[in-house]
């Protein structure tokens, strides 16, 4: 198995991370299309994990969870996601699709009361292209008298930004805390085009800004198993990401071309040609912040064959500036609610009753705010882990079916269905052998 996780590694570190996966029009908005956060088993379970206690299942919503790895194990997970989104307004539909990787992560102890993890995940997504042309014209005064003006643009963007994490986790008595250490880095890029397609001498302006993005912050979280008696068990759990300094390498272009008619010396003929002026330009780090965010979650188990959890997390983006100005956005909020069931977990007969089956739903007020309306998300999802026989390893499964914004107020409705598919591989690296 330690072959095949390089092997791995050295793939997978080449491929998706920072390719666009998204082909949202809701992306060009604040740092972009905002990754689900968790692993699949989270999503399986409408993404609640803060208050989940798996053995030996990486949770990356609650660095506190770690502590459930047993002190010989090493555990690799890694996963692709895929989705099919249609885009709906009042006059149009259309249909994208999309497959990425999604996640790298590993899971280890250092100790019996120690252990810890590291991994890359996806932090947000940007990939749209739009054009508009508006309906309504304006009336210019020429020399040849009055002309209906009409005016186009096009907008585009595309990149993304990953996280990196190294979490630790202790555990005394019933009290697990963790801190993960978090790096985001990626680049969005976006351009924005005016032009007026039916007047040849009136100027176009375009602007061109590129961002390299990077930010530090911590997550803190705690569970609290609590024994409600010999088939009942309670978790309680918080996390808490403390506000941080953003730094945005960032480079800016504004320009004006206008075509005029030029006469050529040589000929005498007259040459259509462009005159291209700089409006703005700059290259230079700008300092913005990640909000701060926190959440709590609470989960009941019944002899480790039913457990039963919420969430409810909210994050500050309503504070949120990009280059000194405040963007199309509002405090984010989301309530998410799982549950898994388990035949027999200690069946070794049937491989069926020790599968793990999942369902959950999902509410958020989402972080975008546009035309003074914040949106929805909402949806459900179902999945399963299915052991790998022979070891402790498993194939981990989750689907979800959601719809995010309206077709009110001249605004968008994405109802997708989204896919993931997780291999989580487990060993036993720090077992000595004995012989004799």
């Amino acid at each position: 198995m330690r072959k095949l996780v390089v092997i791995l590694i050295s793939f997978l570190s080449l491929t998706a991370f920072s390719q666009t996966n998204t082909y949202s029009p809701y992306s060009r908005f604040g740092l972009g299309d905002l990754s689900r956060q968790g692993l699949a088993f989270n999503k399986a379970m409408g993404g609640a994990g803060i208050a989940l206690r798996q053995p030996n299942t990486l949770n990356l919503l609650n660095p506190a969870s770690y502590t459930t790895q047993d002190t010989l194990s090493f555990i690799f997970d890694f996963g692709v996601f895929s989705n099919i989104t249609n885009y709906k307004t009042t006059a149009r539909e259309s249909q994208a699709s999309n497959l990425s990787l999604d996640h790298i992560v590993f899971g280890f102890p250092v100790t019996k009361w120690w252990k810890s993890s590291l991994g890359l995940v996806p932090y947000s997504r940007m990939g749209y292209s739009l054009f508009n042309r508006p309906i309504s014209t304006i009336t210019i005064e020429k020399e040849d008298g009055k002309h209906a003006l009409t005016w186009e643009n096009d907008y585009q963007g595309t990149g993304g930004l990953n996280k990196l994490f190294l979490g630790n986790a202790f555990k005394i008595k019933n009290l697990s805390v963790g801190v993960n250490f978090n790096v985001v880095f990626g680049t969005l890029e976006q351009t924005h085009k005016l032009s007026f397609p039916y007047v040849s001498d009136y100027s176009s302006p375009e602007k061109y800004q590129r961002q390299a993005i990077r930010s530090t912050h911590f997550t803190f979280g705690f569970q609290y198993d609590v024994k409600l008696s010999n088939d009942f068990k309670m978790v309680i759990g918080g996390v808490l990401e403390n506000k941080s300094r953003m730094v945005s390498k960032t480079y800016l272009l504004s320009t004006s071309s206008t075509p005029f008619t030029a006469i050529n010396p040589n000929t005498g003929q007259p040459v259509n040609q462009i005159s291209l002026d700089t409006l703005q330009f700059y290259d230079k780090k700008v300092y913005d912040h990640l909000p701060m965010m926190y959440g709590a979650g609470l989960s009941f188990s019944y002899k480790n064959k039913l457990t039963l959890t919420g969430d409810f997390s909210t994050q500050k983006w309503s504070e949120y500036q990009s280059f000194n100005a405040f963007d199309s956005l509002a405090d984010s909020r989301y309530l998410n609610f799982g549950l898994q069931y388990t035949p027999d977990p200690t069946s070794i007969r049937s491989y069926w009753k020790r599968i793990n089956f999942r369902a959950g739903f999902y509410t958020n007020d989402t972080y975008l705010k546009i035309k003074g309306q914040q949106l929805k998300d909402y949806g459900v999802s179902f999945g399963m882990r299915l052991p790998l026989k022979g070891s402790r390893s498993a194939l981990q499964i989750s689907y979800e079916y959601g719809k995010r914004g309206t077709t009110d107020y001249n605004l968008i409705e994405e109802n997708y269905h989204a896919i993931n598919l997780s291999v989580s591989l487990y060993d036993f690296w720090f077992m000595k052998s004995k012989f004799d």
